[in-house]
């Protein structure tokens, strides 16, 4: 089956969930990106590369008398938009099916899906979601996109609630989580050191500095303890000013955007994982924090927050702890709780490694995503 996957920009490190689809999934993939249908492929925008809007205008035309010459260049060159572009690539390369990662994607994309009779999967992430002014600005868009698509695919069931809430119908929506990729279940933790791994952009949802805060606190009463701060974002300059401002510099390390086996590295080094994610003040949440299902699937034990899709996969005493958002304290007695027992270290991170495997494989998100994609194909 020849499916064209679409995203907002070409996807970037942190966005291996997107990577799996383009790799794993058993079909003709041909995957382009770019927002509001002004598209590339290849690293080559669709414009450069279309047989008609590629074809250079004659100089000789801007000799003429401009009425004349106005006159000409819109019969034989007309402006070709974006959407007519896209339209002829998809015909172009027979596209049976398109999977739009995000559903800001996916809403400028039905349109032309509808007219070309091109079935339509809209797999959700999280700001597109939850963000006050997406929902809004998106209002009709997302009114069309439901209407039109034949699965939207939401990646935990409080997303998928959320999106109910927005107006589209419940049958339409399945539910599949992203997943950790299978290397990570090769991973094994040094549940004997005293590193804490942290990953994930700098930005408002995840709250970088309620983990500082929660680290802080606990550090008073475990000083040995190290906090390892993965990722960049808007909020790195309040990270680095609080890790100075608390007299934290020889305990915290802020690493920055790094490479997935960077990251894979720490987690062998690391005896427990922690995320803070709150729904920030603009309303874009989590979906399913695919580092989260990362850390849980290595072996390490997880405190983070119930948030969105969070307590799904994280439930407490059983591969983790789970605290409301905001309450750092709560955090850092957890962090200290397993500071003191390794052995409850080893319990927990083993039982999130099982309970990913059995309910959150790739193997098994692929085949979920594959089966909605077969599904549309045959409407």
């Amino acid at each position: 089956m020849r499916v064209c996957l679409v995203t907002p920009q070409k996807i970037g490190v942190s966005e291996t969930f997107i990577r799996a689809h383009i790799d794993s999934l058993p079909h003709d993939v041909t995957y382009i990106y770019g927002y509001q249908n002004r598209c590339s492929w290849e690293d080559k925008p669709l414009r450069q590369i279309d047989p008609v809007a590629s074809v250079p205008r004659p100089k000789w035309l801007d000799l003429l008398p401009r009425v004349l010459e106005f006159r000409l260049s819109r019969k034989w060159y007309p402006t070709q938009s974006d959407d007519d572009i896209l339209e002829r690539f998809l015909r172009k390369n027979q596209i049976e099916v398109v999977l739009a990662e995000y559903g800001t994607t996916a809403s400028f994309i039905t349109p032309i899906c509808r007219k070309l009779g091109i079935p339509l999967v809209a797999h959700f992430h999280g700001i597109d979601a939850s963000h006050y002014k997406v929902l809004n600005d998106f209002k009709e868009g997302y009114r069309a996109l439901f209407d039109y698509a034949s699965t939207i695919v939401a990646v935990s069931n409080a997303m998928k609630e959320n999106l109910v809430a927005e107006g589209c119908a419940a049958e339409k929506i399945i539910c599949n989580p992203c997943s950790p990729a299978d290397h990570f279940f090769e991973i094994s933790p040094n549940y004997e050191s005293n590193t804490i791994l942290a990953v994930g952009r700098q930005t408002a949802k995840k709250a970088p500095y309620l983990t500082l805060d929660a680290f802080r606190l606990a550090v008073e009463r475990r000083p040995e303890l190290r906090l390892c701060l993965i990722g960049d974002g808007e909020l790195s300059e309040v990270s680095e000013n609080l890790v100075k401002a608390w007299g934290l510099q020889d305990k915290v390390d802020l690493v920055g955007a790094a490479e997935p086996a960077q990251i894979q590295a720490k987690m062998r080094e690391s005896f427990l994982f922690v995320q803070h994610s709150i729904r920030a003040k603009n309303g874009d949440s989590e979906g399913m924090p695919v580092a989260v299902m990362e850390a849980s699937a290595a072996g390490l034990p997880v405190v983070s927050t119930k948030h969105a899709g969070i307590p799904e996969v994280i439930q407490n005493d059983m591969n983790g702890f789970v605290v409301e958002p905001g309450d750092t304290q709560s955090m850092a007695k957890h962090i200290v709780q397993l500071a003191d027992d390794r052995g409850l270290c080893q319990k927990l991170g083993q039982e999130g490694r099982r309970l990913v495997a059995e309910n959150f494989s790739m193997e098994k998100h692929i085949q979920r995503l594959d089966e909605a994609l077969c599904s549309a194909a045959k409407r």
